[in-house]
């Protein structure tokens, strides 16, 4: 890695102007956000340059316009004074006057939260830099500040005007950025074999890059395949789901398409790679609020299915244990819904102990970082990504304009 970073940066007196991913956890009844990893890992960040007599100024964003999550920072700035172990005082303002005062009055050791950059038109418009660097929250802040640090890994894969319209000033990458791009590197080039990738989750839109890359370039031995993926393939491989196709097949609002758009990808994967995917022997669905486990050959059902079933568990668990690196994206099943977090429990711990034994486990954030907070203990994996879709990107070889922009070595 050649970026430039923190390390060895003079931020004494300096006005540092650092991106955040604050994505969190949302409870749509109390309308709260809820504390989690990546609020830790930023607040330490703020906390470490206040403590450099920096004037730290922090910005990012909750959801998109239109969410029910999409709600302003001030929740966050809780959370973060928390973490920094001094205080992140909000400013409901991104761009505008009240900002500008704000961070022109501040003085060395104070951090300020921006509000949701997301509330500022064009924020989210996918452009080159040179032309994000017109957008009014550049114009309006660059001037502001000596330096931009870039600590959002989790949205480096966006062209957003955060994200890459400060070219006018140094760009340093965050300890957070570092520690995800080293992780990825390693897994990407420091292979140990068997490599096996779990594959589950719900929306698997952007799945396939890192898949299709991975069979073509032989860097992945097995695919086992669970969640929507696994359920896609039992289709691809001519079995019928039943009521669990109805809810396949609705359209993504996002994608603009459904999951069952992605069949003709997955049959074609499937009839090029037979030998690299693990589909599912069996299965658990809803029958009258109740776990009921059910092989594929008593396909198809009329109930909904949340799970992978015992049996396929305990197989992938098999697999898992004889495997030297190994990548999680998603989780096994809907562990949220009450009876169905045997999958996921299952396979979290597998992983620990295959990591226990000298295995190197990637743990690929969401809901697969979740259920390692519910069924083990982060010591035990390798490295657990706070990104979904940009870390995934980034296996991938995919170029990251977040990356993109910050300066060389």
């Amino acid at each position: 890695m050649n970026f430039k970073t923190v390390s060895g940066f003079d931020f004494s007196g300096k006005r540092v102007l650092v991106r955040i991913g604050l994505d969190s956890p949302f409870d749509p009844e109390k309308k709260r956000i809820r504390d989690n990893d990546r609020l830790v890992e930023h607040g330490r960040l703020l906390g470490q340059l206040a403590s450099k007599k920096a004037m730290v100024v922090a910005i990012g964003h909750q959801s998109r316009p239109g969410k029910p999550d999409f709600t302003d920072t001030s929740q966050h700035a809780g959370f973060l004074s928390k973490h920094a172990g001094r205080s992140v005082r909000f400013v409901p303002d991104v761009c505008g006057s009240m900002a500008i005062a704000a961070i022109k009055a501040m003085k060395p050791g104070q951090i300020i939260l921006l509000d949701n950059a997301r509330k500022v038109k064009g924020e989210m418009d996918v452009l080159p830099p040179k032309e994000h660097a017109k957008n009014r929250l550049v114009r309006a802040l660059q001037p502001l500040f000596d330096v931009y640090v870039n600590n959002a890994f989790s949205n480096c894969h966006r062209s957003h005007a955060s994200m890459v319209g400060f070219t006018g000033l140094p760009r340093l990458a965050g300890p957070l950025v570092v520690a995800e791009v080293e992780a990825a590197e390693k897994a990407k080039k420091h292979v140990s074999r068997p490599n096996i990738y779990i594959m589950g989750g719900l929306k698997i839109f952007d799945y396939f890059d890192l898949i299709e890359k991975s069979l073509a370039d032989g860097t992945v031995d097995k695919i086992l395949a669970s969640g929507t993926l696994g359920e896609l393939c039992l289709i691809a491989s001519g079995s019928k789901l039943g009521k669990k196709e109805d809810f396949l097949g609705k359209k993504d609002s996002l994608a603009k398409k459904s999951l069952l758009d992605l069949l003709p990808k997955v049959k074609g994967l499937l009839k090029k790679y037979p030998d690299r995917f693990e589909l599912p022997i069996d299965l658990a669905e809803d029958l009258d609020g109740k776990r009921h486990e059910i092989l594929v050959s008593e396909l198809p059902s009329n109930h909904v299915i949340w799970d992978i079933g015992k049996r396929t568990a305990e197989a992938f668990a098999d697999i898992i244990k004889g495997a030297k690196t190994i990548y999680l994206k998603g989780s096994p099943g809907d562990y949220r819904i009450k009876g169905f977090s045997r999958g996921s429990e299952i396979i979290i711990k597998a992983i620990a102990s295959a990591t226990d034994s000298g295995a190197y486990s990637l743990i690929g954030g969401g809901s697969a970082a979740d259920i390692v907070d519910r069924y083990s203990s982060q010591e035990r994996f390798s490295h657990i990504s706070l990104a979904g879709g940009a870390f995934m990107e980034y296996m991938a070889g995919k170029g990251l304009p977040g990356l993109d922009v910050l300066e060389r070595k």
